[in-house]
């Protein structure tokens, strides 16, 4: 026997498997093929080359009217006589997968197969050969399809997560994007406010950057997590981002880049899926952003998952029919387990998905009311160093390769303040973070910025967030305090002088010792209230 790898048939480079797809002639596995996948010399170039390819720890999926069986390769491929040859050890499906759910995910599969001339025709079909290339997503896709774990250890950790998503490692308080992580954890929408130029997409990217940490999502232009979705200044309804029903050429539904990446998001869960709504406030957030605002409310916590109401269902189409196909354009794997999840319970909001807004608050932009500041976390980004990168070289932070950013830092799991009160390390911090929050509803009450319980469960998520993370400083809480004080708070007062009085000296009384941040704020804006008479969080 000839090994065609040159390092020898025991080469192991099951770290960096192949996947492949074989035909076999008969309607069932034979005999011979359960102990080596073999090909005769004269067939096809093709084939050969194919069967020359194999290596030890590959991956090859059986076909035989349907797929009956997974193997795995345990040796090089190795020519014997007038025969390429790979031994293998074989796996029984629990339950054949028939050629008409291949048939009907044949979008998904050409999708997936990444150009690949893999063993499908346009239609779905199995086309005529032996040994066909395949890819890791696209074996996915049958894995998801089978809806079980395969008998193989090694293969089912193959087509599931990373070991870098399995070793989560908390961050420690000094992390430079702790704030922003344990807002998303708070609540996953977030404005990014500032002057222009600040980086404040760049920030996105770059948290999407280092959380994607399966291979499969990354891609060499941009991280598969991440979306980009430019605001336009004429959108005044929520068809540009959840999509709408056509009639033109018979009933459609045209599903736009949101709502088919929040379709991916759900591919995905341990993933967290970043979405940069580019310039928000160019249009009129209440309306084109209406439909996520009311669904971001309804986010409750069952058997420890976070559930939104739908925002999808089939009752919302002519038929279920119209549903289905609907499902299908938008990745749905047909008979898999989000198909019948959202057959059964609608679209709901991935927990995974994080949504940040930039903005830029000048004569171009809108303004935002109450009900869309209520509802997210505002975080300002101002700060400039003009001598940054002419000194030294800049390290890229769009490298999938440096220090990332474990799930158990983004996604969160806690949406109300009873789910957390119980649960810090002492309890005088929770008592102090409800002490505060009733000195400033004192200093508020009477006026229109008084805070209710989403405010109030917002503050005691943060803080507890912020509890959890490693090598804090004595004083934590009060920076954690600060924080929510400019994030939540602040970012709601506007007005004149005879509608505010003297409500900005009276907070400046109650801010934490070190509050830097919120000091320096209700500084800022009484000092445009004393020369503009009008004042508001936004100054740009």
């Amino acid at each position: 026997m000839e090994s065609i790898n040159n390092n020898g048939s025991e080469a192991d480079t099951s770290g960096q498997r192949n996947v492949w797809f074989a035909c076999l002639k008969a309607d069932h596995v034979p005999s011979d093929a359960r102990e080596y996948l073999q090909e005769e010399y004269s067939k096809t170039q093709k084939n050969r080359d194919n069967m020359k390819s194999v290596r030890k720890g590959d991956v090859i999926f059986y076909y035989a009217d349907g797929i009956k069986a997974i193997s795995r390769a345990t040796s090089d491929a190795y020519q014997d006589g007038q025969k390429y040859r790979v031994n293998v050890k074989v796996f029984d499906l629990e339950k054949p997968i028939d050629s008409r759910k291949l048939q009907d995910n044949a979008d998904s599969f050409e999708q997936y197969l990444n150009g690949v001339r893999g063993p499908f025709d346009k239609n779905g079909a199995v086309k005529r050969g032996f040994l066909f290339r395949f890819t890791k997503e696209a074996g996915k896709l049958i894995k998801d399809i089978y809806d079980r774990d395969f008998d193989d250890p090694e293969i089912d950790k193959f087509f599931g997560i990373d070991e870098k998503i399995i070793e989560e490692k908390t961050i420690p308080f000094d992390h430079p994007y702790r704030r922003e992580l344990c807002a998303i954890k708070t609540k996953p929408f977030i404005i990014l406010a500032g002057i222009s130029g600040t980086g404040k997409s760049r920030l996105v990217r770059t948290l999407a950057y280092k959380t994607c940490l399966l291979k499969s999502l990354q891609q060499d232009n941009r991280p598969g997590n991440f979306e980009l979705i430019k605001v336009k200044p004429n959108w005044h309804d929520t068809s540009e981002l959840v999509g709408y029903m056509s009639r033109i050429n018979g009933p459609s539904y045209v599903a736009p880049s949101f709502l088919k990446f929040l379709i991916k998001a759900w591919r995905y869960p341990k993933i967290p899926f970043f979405v940069c709504l580019d310039e928000m406030n160019l249009a009129p957030v209440e309306q084109y952003f209406a439909e996520y605002l009311s669904l971001v409310e309804t986010r409750q916590v069952r058997d420890g998952k976070v559930y939104s109401d739908t925002l999808l269902r089939l009752e919302d189409f002519d038929s279920e029919s119209f549903y289905e196909k609907t499902l299908q354009q938008m990745g749905v794997i047909a008979g898999g387990k989000l198909w019948h999840q959202f057959k059964k319970y609608g679209v709901m909001l991935p927990p995974n998905l994080v949504v940040m807004g930039t903005v830029n608050m000048d004569e171009t932009a809108h303004s935002f009311s109450r009900k869309v500041l209520d509802r997210a976390m505002t975080i300002e980004m101002n700060h400039v160093d003009l001598d940054h990168g002419l000194l030294s070289a800049v390290v890229s932070d769009w490298d999938y390769n440096g220090e990332s950013i474990t799930p158990l830092n983004v996604i969160g799991s806690f949406l109300s303040a009873n789910e957390v009160y119980g649960k810090f390390q002492e309890e005088e911090d929770a008592a102090r973070v409800r002490t505060y929050l009733k000195d400033i509803n004192n200093e508020l009450d009477k006026t229109p910025f008084k805070i209710a319980y989403r405010v109030r469960d917002e503050f005691f998520v943060y803080c507890y967030q912020n509890s959890l993370l490693t090598d804090k400083p004595d004083n934590w809480l009060e920076l954690c305090l600060d924080e929510m004080t400019s994030m939540k708070i602040l970012s709601r007062i506007e007005g004149d002088q005879a509608r505010l009085g003297d409500v900005l000296d009276r907070l400046m009384k109650v801010m934490p010792q070190y509050g830097d941040i919120s000091r320096a704020k209700l500084t800022e804006m009484s000092d445009r209230l004393k020369s503009s008479y009008y004042t508001s969080y936004w100054n740009y």
